[in-house]
Order: structure tokens, then C-alpha cells, then sequence
């Protein structure tokens, strides 16, 4: 039998443990293994593996290259081609930045946006999670909540069924993009754009039927017998379930204002690299090779530019959020219905 836990114990046990609370091992960092720093084998494997993830990394790099990249570099080498040969009264425009100035100008706005991005995909996906628990809790609800026998099997059978109508009207008005929510609306879309709105109607059309018809299904466990606090419980889960799909549109639809957007592109692709180019300059002066620093500022924005292309695809309006696997929540509600 066990000793009973005292304090003593507790200071032994840590004592004695490899993996103490509070400790990088119990925060998910392994511990040194001593025995396999000598094991030639495992170290290639470990060595091939690392250099697998870098060559990939690298390959991701190039695949989230976009046009914006590409404007984003040809402006970059003109302005530091501009910065290093324009004189003025035979001297250069070249100077040292103040990176105090820098901090200002350029970090914190974009870790305004990158906040605003993030925090918006965040607050989606929470939406998300709570989509795919009241639907398994609704289906559970209808199914466990009274005795075996007090409901029929074709009552758990329909609610089955507007269980699995809400995922598939959920899926298809989630998963195709909305291509206003990232491009301007220019003229010649006018049809296109009054197209994907009646689509859209009908598919929110179909969604409220379904939220209806369920909200409705719980009369059939009134009339069992269910007890009022419980049926207003699985009235509030309803509720909660149709706010949460609300909010999911909401992310997909009303992206990002025009304002912001076009300020976002036109801080990163244009107003930086003009900013940067007299420091580049500089630097040309300073290494005494123009080759030297264009190579210098293609790389530093190259890389920044593809960070930012990235963002956008959050900030301006990706679908990417919102897709989920709907066949995989219906699997899971036709599992949870075959098991007693």
C-alpha cells in the first residue's frame, strides 16, 4: 500500500524525478539523453531530419512568394539604385537611419496589423470549436436526456438528419472564397458580385430553415416529459449555436475596411523600401560596393515582404479560417449515435 501524501513525500519525489514540476521537461522540452551523443546513427538521422525541415522551410519561402513580392523588390531596387546615385550639390542622400525612428515608423505598425490579423482569426476559430461542440451536444441532448424508450428512434433519426443539413449548408457557404473580401470590386464583377449575393441568400436561406426546424424538434421532448430547465438549456445550446454561426459570417463576410487595406499594401509595398533606400545607400558608401547592398536590401525585403504577403491572406480576407472538415463531424455525430 501506498504511503499516504505528505510533505516530506512531495520534497522526496522531486527530489528523486526527472521531471519536476515547473521545469522545462514538464513544459514539453526534453531532457538531454546522455546515452545517444555518441550514437553515430541516431545523430545522422537526427542531423538529415533538421536539414529536411530547413530545405522545406525554404520551399514554403518560395511558394508564398506572390506579385506583391515581385512589385515589392522592383521598387526596392529602385529606390536604392535612386539613393545611391542622385546627388545633390555633388553630395548623396545617404544616411544612417535612427532606429529609434525605425521602431516607430516601421515595427509598430506592423505589429499593429499582425495583432489585428491574428486576433481576428483567434476569435473565428474559438467560434469554430464551439459550432462543432453544440452540434454533437444538441444530437446527445435529444438522445440521452430521457429514458431509453420516451422518444422514438425516428425522432433521434431527424434530428440526425437537420444535424447533418446545418454542417452541409455550413459547408458550402464557408469553403468559396469571397473575392471582394481581398480585391477591390473595379468595374466588370457588378454581375458576379449580385450572383455570389443571391447564392449567398439562398444558402443563409436554408441555414435559418434548419436552425428553425430544430429549435421546433424540442417539443418532441416537451411532450416526453423533458423538464423545463432542461429544455431551456437545450434551447439556450440552440441559440448559442446559431450566434456562433453568425459570427462566423461575419468574419467571412465584413473583412477588413478599404481604408486599412489599401494602407496596409501601400505602407508595405511602396512607402518601406522608398524609407529604407537612403540607408542602403549608406551602406553602399560604407562597403564601397552597390552590389553589396542591393543584395542586402533584396534579401532583408524579399523576406519581409513574403511575412507581409502571408498576413494579408489573414488581415484582407482568406476563407482559410473557416474551413473545417464537415465530413468529419458528421462521422463523429453518426458514431456518437451507434454507441449506447
Amino acid at each position: 500500500m501506498a504511503a499516504p501524501l505528505s510533505a516530506g513525500n512531495f520534497a522526496e519525489g522531486i527530489r528523486n524525478s526527472r521531471s519536476a514540476p515547473f521545469s522545462l521537461h514538464s513544459r514539453g522540452v526534453q531532457l538531454l539523453d546522455t546515452t545517444r551523443l555518441l550514437d553515430v546513427p541516431h545523430q545522422l538521422k537526427s542531423a538529415s531530419r533538421h536539414l529536411r525541415d530547413l530545405l522545406s522551410s525554404l520551399w514554403v519561402f518560395v511558394l508564398i512568394q506572390s506579385w506583391l513580392s515581385v512589385y515589392n523588390v522592383l521598387i526596392t531596387i529602385s529606390s536604392c539604385a535612386f539613393y545611391s546615385y542622385y546627388h545633390i550639390n555633388r553630395s548623396t542622400v545617404a544616411y544612417d537611419l535612427d532606429w529609434t525612428l525605425v521602431a516607430f515608423v516601421i515595427i509598430l505598425p506592423m505589429l499593429g496589423f499582425t495583432w489585428l490579423a491574428f486576433r481576428r482569426r483567434e476569435e473565428a476559430l474559438q467560434d469554430l470549436v464551439q459550432v462543432k461542440s453544440l452540434l454533437l451536444h444538441i444530437y446527445l441532448a435529444h438522445r440521452d436526456w430521457l429514458p431509453a424508450g420516451s422518444v422514438s428512434s425516428m425522432h433521434q433519426a431527424t434530428v440526425q438528419q437537420l444535424l447533418f443539413s446545418l454542417v452541409d449548408g455550413m459547408r458550402a457557404y464557408f469553403l468559396p472564397p469571397r473575392f471582394y473580401s481581398r480585391h477591390y470590386p473595379y468595374t466588370g464583377v457588378k454581375k458576379k458580385m449580385m450572383r455570389i449575393a443571391t447564392e449567398r441568400a439562398k444558402l443563409v436561406r436554408g441555414i435559418t430553415a434548419s436552425f428553425k426546424k430544430l429549435s421546433k424538434s424540442s417539443e418532441v421532448l416537451q411532450k416526453a416529459g423533458l423538464p423545463d430547465a432542461q429544455l431551456m438549456h437545450l434551447s439556450t445550446q440552440v441559440f448559442q449555436l446559431q450566434c456562433a454561426f453568425e459570427r462566423m459570417a461575419l468574419v467571412k463576410e465584413y473583412r477588413t475596411p478599404q481604408g486599412i487595406r489599401a494602407l496596409a499594401r501601400f505602407y508595405v509595398v511602396v512607402f518601406i523600401p522608398l524609407f529604407f533606400g537612403p540607408y542602403y545607400a549608406d551602406v553602399r558608401v560604407g562597403a564601397h560596393s552597390f552590389a553589396f547592398a542591393l543584395f542586402l536590401a533584396i534579401l532583408v525585403h524579399s523576406l519581409r515582404a513574403a511575412a507581409s504577403s502571408h498576413l494579408f491572406v489573414v488581415l484582407l480576407g482568406s476563407p482559410v479560417v473557416l474551413r473545417w472538415d464537415p465530413l468529419r463531424m458528421m462521422h463523429r455525430v453518426q458514431r456518437t449515435a451507434a454507441q449506447p
